[in-house]
């Protein structure tokens, strides 16, 4: 009813062959009688009984953890918006929760990153973090800061402008004083 509200029948008939398709996905090569979708009186659901990794949960699970290793596991399991292009209700709290860990576990991790002057990795980092948040002038401090660092400071410059793009465009407004105080050290690393 969710997906095909006004073809019951028609609905039926896609839902089958849906599941059809997904049993034939799911299954193992070589493992004729496991399926992973089952019928339980009128509904489907996945078997309990067999193994299940699910990126989201094991996402969540790792982006949890105060271990810089699962930090970092959290942060390669993301991928992007999940179901991306649907707009059921259940489907956008999921994502909204998602991303919003995705954000916070990157920035943890780069705090952790620059803590341990690992500056390389910051860079990598803090390219990722700005995909989903274009305006955080924490993260773009981070990302000049690993560029003054790793003797870049043409970089840095660099990253100033586009942080002053993205913050006037999205926000009408001025990067903070902190941005600018690093923003004359990378002008002054130039001469």
């Amino acid at each position: 009813d969710e997906f095909w509200p006004e073809e019951a029948d028609a609905g039926r008939n896609n839902l089958n062959n849906l599941a059809s398709a997904l049993r034939k996905s799911l299954r193992p090569a070589g493992y004729d009688n496991v399926d992973y979708l089952i019928r339980a009186g009128a509904t489907l659901e996945f078997n309990r009984g067999l193994p299940v990794w699910v990126d989201a949960v094991n996402f969540l699970s790792a982006a949890a953890q105060t271990d810089l290793a699962q930090r970092r596991q959290a942060v390669q399991l993301y991928r992007g918006p999940f179901l991306d292009s649907c707009y059921m209700d259940w489907a956008i709290a999921l994502r909204d929760r998602l991303e919003v860990t995705a954000r916070q576990c990157l920035g943890q991790l780069l705090d952790d990153l620059v803590s341990g002057q690992r500056f390389q990795e910051v860079v990598e980092q803090a390219n990722r973090l700005l995909e989903l948040d274009p305006c955080c002038q924490q993260t773009h401090a981070h990302l000049m800061q690993a560029f003054i660092q790793l003797k870049r400071p043409e970089a840095a410059v660099r990253q100033f402008e586009i942080c002053q793009k993205a913050l006037l465009r999205e926000l009408s407004m001025e990067p903070s004083i902190a941005l600018l105080e690093l923003h004359q050290r990378a002008r002054l690393s130039l001469a």
